[in-house]
């Protein structure tokens, strides 16, 4: 009888080393979830950006649009991607078509390409032709300062 007795106790003391052990999991469970809710979202391991969101047409479609709080990124499939994070710039991967013409094409803000380019006329030493033109956006400049000058009479 006494060996039973003792039988039962180590049963209900293995018992209760049991009951702790679960409510200590359940407990750094819980720990470990309201952690994971403040901390900002893990690195996606493709590219390293934190996700936020992620759309796709299908779970299997390689064309997808990835939000972030540093950037943005769509991609229509593996070879072809745009690109915009504050770390990086704009990337463009994959073949790019502009359709514009040359002179609305701006480069660093100030530029424009020649359009005696599209005219096929090669530059030569002796007849260079500038690829591109200085033309600083005047017209945005005069709307700026009709704005500004708006606002200050308003203001007195």
């Amino acid at each position: 009888m006494a060996r039973e007795f003792r039988q039962e106790d180590r049963e209900a003391a293995s018992d209760q080393e049991r009951n702790r052990g679960l409510r200590a999991q359940a407990k750094a469970e819980a720990e470990r979830k309201a952690k994971k809710a403040k901390q900002p979202p893990r690195e996606a391991p493709v590219d390293g950006l934190p996700d936020y969101g992620v759309w796709r047409r299908s779970a299997r479609s390689a064309a997808s649009v990835r939000l972030s709080e540093t950037g943005a990124r769509i991609q229509g499939g593996p070879d072809h991607e745009i690109l915009s994070d504050k770390t990086f710039g704009n990337i463009i991967k994959g073949p790019v078509s502009l359709t514009a013409s040359p002179t609305g094409i701006r480069i660093a803000g100030l530029f424009v390409m020649n359009p005696i380019l599209t005219g096929m006329i090669p530059s030569t030493i002796i007849t260079p032709v500038p690829t591109l033109i200085f033309s600083p956006p005047l017209g945005s400049l005069q709307a700026f300062r009709e704005q500004v000058q708006t606002l200050m009479s308003f203001l007195g």
